[in-house]
């Protein structure tokens, strides 16, 4: 397919799908300081629309985030026309004459953003719309960070149910070495807020803190299954080493191609992380390209252990993670 995006920030959405032998034909951005990740990935960016089969984009997720959803009113996750990043997007998606419309946003969007969901469905003329509520532990990747994946076809298309998980069997460690093998793993530069060294005990003496848990820093047990979601504003350090993770390790975590110098960026991690945070995870996009959209595009049947709610002609699948395993020792 030919695609088109829009306003996929760190660029993560389009190499997902490159990976997946899509052809990304340019993507409209108006975040500039996204571009040095976007560039550094290789994305291209266009100043028009084109035409394309697919079109994909991923607005501000700050609505229907856990960390930021309450300083938004009922209106607002309701009301398409106050969504401008959305609307914007799909306008040039209308413009694009695409069959596929394909928008991420934060989790809370399966339950709460349903009124703009449904405005969308409306807004684009599509005939189906597909809701996902996907964990990337579907793409065999050791986060637990649920998001919410709105897929609307222009031509009706047919879901009985939804595959099984392909979830990692081995722990975080073992799974991000194998991805980053001889890469070395140099601590991130300026921790903010928080001393290079012993970073175990500043995590521990951060217990008991109020803040909100997803701005906490973490510790990773090396034989976890899971890993925490990277965010813009949480710190990761492995609880056997005693040490921050390295740009690497968070790159590795995300999915993002690891051919590349991140570090040539010359970022604090305080300004890496939201650049890796503010996009799809590329294994998540290739997932859901691979095994979701190709196939309906083509006029298969899906079928599969996990049924959809039906409501009219909208879908919504949850594809979650089993949070008690995040653990077990594999």
């Amino acid at each position: 397919m030919n695609v088109l995006s829009a306003h996929v920030y760190g660029g993560g959405f389009v190499h997902g799908l490159k990976m997946a032998g899509a052809n990304h034909i340019g993507s409209l951005e108006t975040w500039p300081p996204g571009y040095v990740m976007s560039d550094l990935i290789g994305m291209k960016r266009i100043g028009k629309v084109m035409s394309a089969d697919l079109f994909v984009t991923n607005p501000p997720c700050s609505r229907f985030s856990t960390m930021s959803s309450h300083h938004y009113s009922k209106e607002a996750k309701a009301d398409l026309s106050l969504f401008c990043e959305l609307t914007e997007s799909l306008t040039w998606a209308n413009q694009s004459k695409a069959g596929i419309i394909w928008w991420e946003n934060g989790p809370a969007a399966f339950t709460s953003g349903r009124g703009i969901i449904h405005g969308a469905h409306e807004f684009v003329g599509a005939k189906t719309t597909l809701v996902l509520k996907i964990d990337p532990s579907w793409s065999g990747n050791i986060q637990l960070r649920p998001r919410t994946h709105v897929i609307h076809f222009m031509d009706k298309v047919e879901v009985k149910g939804l595959p099984a998980a392909t979830r990692p069997q081995i722990s975080v460690r073992k799974w991000i070495d194998a991805r980053l093998g001889s890469v070395e793993r140099v601590p991130a530069p300026d921790v903010r807020y928080y001393l290079e060294k012993n970073a175990v005990e500043q995590i521990v003496a951060m217990e008991g803190k109020k803040c909100f848990n997803s701005c906490k820093p973490a510790l990773i047990n090396e034989d976890q299954a899971y890993s925490y979601a990277v965010l813009s504003s949480r710190q990761f350090a492995w609880a056997q080493e005693n040490r921050w993770w390295s740009v690497m390790e968070y790159a590795a975590a995300m999915t993002y191609p690891l051919d590349v110098d991140y570090g040539s960026l010359n970022y604090p991690i305080h300004k890496v992380l939201p650049l890796l945070s503010k996009s799809v995870m590329p294994a998540v996009a290739k997932y859901v390209y691979e095994n979701i959209v190709s196939p309906l595009a083509k006029n298969k049947v899906l079928d599969g252990p996990h049924r959809p709610d039906l409501d009219g002609d909208i879908y919504y699948v949850r594809m979650l993670a089993d949070r008690k395993a995040c653990d077990i020792v594999l």
